[in-house]
């Protein structure tokens, strides 16, 4: 609260004719100013000095930061490791447009296929899992420096990489691997090449094969996308910058690309059989939940559109908003709560700014950044009366507000050096404490809890281990279809293995003699469960104390992995 509170002051003190002059009235404030604006930094210095820092923080023990492996991302390489062995995702189809995956909740596809070149080359790790997720991440650092710069100036887009080099949403989840979080970027890369399409055709017509592409990166974007289209027509046709015939080729370059995700949406809203169009599945997905948490699927929803909205409303001032320890900090949630104090006045003072350049009939760069940064912040408000939104669910929205805080921050700079000073100050001073909390124990705990922290590397050291049976022992809150893709990819067992139409492999890649479900048991029992020290076999076992008195360590050797133990009998390691 009290860093909002300077926020405010330093507002004003920017944009307030009179607050400024009083500023610059007062001999220190004045001197101060005089100093600021005699300090001119090399600005290529001064933009790898930035662009490095962002990425120090996200390379800094990649691959092992955060500990443990989440769920939907071994999901996403399972379906990734599928498609590439056996051209099928777990549920038998074909290059599908939607993962069945849970089959009550279903999964993106777009981080699946990128992953593919990936596991081909680098095998199966955390690190081949997460690593597209990163060079994404840090590609779009450029990105976004490189799209101000084209709707503003130079010194506009450094003060927005600065933003996003030290944001922590943005930090956070460039570290780890689910589907969902890809679809934000590709959404700025689309944005990106509209951008430059404005002056190359060709490049425009390629930018709404990205916007295609969005929707199978992250299903609500299937509705963020089109408003946002929609208001960005109305705008290029109306201030001519395309013409009809433009728009009409534009249009058709997105149908071409994102039918095939549409069609699945009627294909299962209508309750219409799977198709095939050559070798892409749209499939029928009969016992997906997923179109009951859309708003306008309840009973009343017209009131539960209003309660996403009110939700929605929380992440963008930031508000207590809902999320977990693997995408923020507590304290500062997606952007450091202090900084819609300054977005949000930013995005009225666009608006203002744009209707008096629109009453003057002037055409500038301004009047498209700022109807850019309107129809985008349009479609995730869409979005999120749709969906009930955490951070992950209205990740469409957090670009745009580091978009707009650069742009404000460089527009309080412009009037008044010493708030915008103190602004850069304030984001660049809570970076080091948010660093220090990430990536400090209780975080990673925090993390950990949720990633099965231990258990992935369980699954890899034992895995080339001598046994005829494996035992993987849980609790009875831990479900089968939460652990198997673990186990799949750890082991790297391909859909044919693993629906049993062949052997198993071994180490060597050799056939063995075992089916998937012979080998493999799942056990979420503990008191009726009963190891065997002469049965050659090897327990991943859940951390609990009725697992623990099963395996006397005279009779087994147990290794330690956090969450989790193994055990492997003695008799067999002679």
């Amino acid at each position: 609260m009290l860093l909002a509170g300077v926020a405010a002051c330093l507002l004003v003190m920017a944009f307030h004719p009179g607050a400024r002059e009083k500023w610059l009235g007062w001999k220190p404030g004045s001197a101060l100013e005089a100093r600021l604006c005699r300090v001119h930094l090399p600005y290529w210095p001064v933009f790898f000095l930035i662009l490095l820092t962002g990425l120090a923080v996200r390379i800094y023990r990649f691959g092992v930061l955060p500990y443990g492996s989440n769920q939907d991302g071994i999901r996403a390489g399972v379906e990734s490791f599928f498609l590439l062995r056996n051209g099928v995702d777990s549920a038998g189809n074909s290059w599908p447009t939607y993962f069945e995956a849970w089959k009550y909740t279903n999964m993106s596809t777009l981080y699946s296929y990128l992953l593919i070149p990936f596991l081909k080359g680098m095998g199966l790790s955390i690190l081949s899992l997460r690593l597209p997720m990163l060079l994404i991440c840090c590609g779009s650092l450029l990105i976004l420096w490189d799209l101000t710069r084209r709707l503003s100036d130079r010194n506009c887009a450094l003060m927005v990489l600065l933003v996003a080099a030290l944001n922590p949403w943005h930090i956070m989840m460039s570290r780890w691997a689910i589907e969902s979080n890809l679809m934000p970027h590709v959404f700025l890369l689309a944005v990106y090449l509209m951008v430059i399409g404005l002056r190359h055709r060709p490049v425009l017509f390629l930018s709404m094969a990205v916007f295609g592409l969005v929707p199978y990166a992250y299903g609500p974007s299937a509705f963020f996308v089109p408003v946002f289209l929609l208001i960005m027509a109305f705008f290029l046709v109306g201030t001519r910058k395309i013409g009809i015939g433009s728009l009409i080729v534009c249009f058709l370059v997105f149908g071409a690309v994102a039918w095939a995700y549409y069609m699945t949406l009627a294909i299962n809203v209508l309750g219409l059989e799977s198709m095939r169009i050559g070798p892409f599945t749209l499939p029928s997905l009969p016992l997906s939940n997923r179109s009951t948490e859309i708003s306008l699927a309840s009973k009343e929803p017209l009131a539960e559109m209003g309660e996403y909205f009110l939700v929605f409303l929380r992440h963008f001032f930031q508000i207590w908003p809902e999320h977990s320890p693997y995408d923020a900090v507590n304290w500062a949630d997606a952007l450091f709560r202090f900084t819609s104090v300054f977005y949000t006045f930013g995005f009225f003072w666009m608006w203002k700014r744009r209707r008096v350049l629109v009453a003057r009939g002037e055409d500038s760069r301004f009047q498209t950044m700022t109807m850019i940064l309107f129809a985008w912040l349009a479609g995730a408000a869409f979005c999120g009366s749709l969906v009930f939104a955490n951070i992950i669910r209205i990740n469409c929205l957090y670009y745009v507000l580091i978009l707009a805080l650069g742009v404000t921050l460089y527009q309080m700079s412009r009037r008044l050096k010493t708030a915008g000073a103190v602004a850069m100050a304030m984001i660049i001073g809570c970076f080091p404490f948010f660093v220090r909390d990430y990536f400090g124990e209780k975080q990673q705990s925090d993390i950990a809890a949720y990633f099965h922290k231990g258990l992935y590397q369980a699954l890899v050291d034992t895995r080339n281990m001598d046994y005829d049976n494996y035992y993987l022992c849980f609790g009875e809150d831990v479900e089968q279809r939460i652990l198997w893709p673990q186990l799949v990819y750890a082991h790297e067992i391909d859909y044919d293995a693993f629906t049993e139409k062949t052997y198993l492999t071994g180490s060597k890649g050799n056939l063995t003699d075992w089916y998937y479900t012979e080998r493999y048991q799942f056990v979420t029992d503990p008191e009726t469960f009963e190891a065997d020290p002469y049965a050659c076999a090897v327990y991943v076992c859940d951390n609990l104390e009725d697992y623990r008195k099963k395996f006397p360590e005279e009779e087994y050797e147990i290794r330690e992995y956090d969450y989790y133990f193994t055990a492997y009998p003695r008799y067999w390691m002679d």
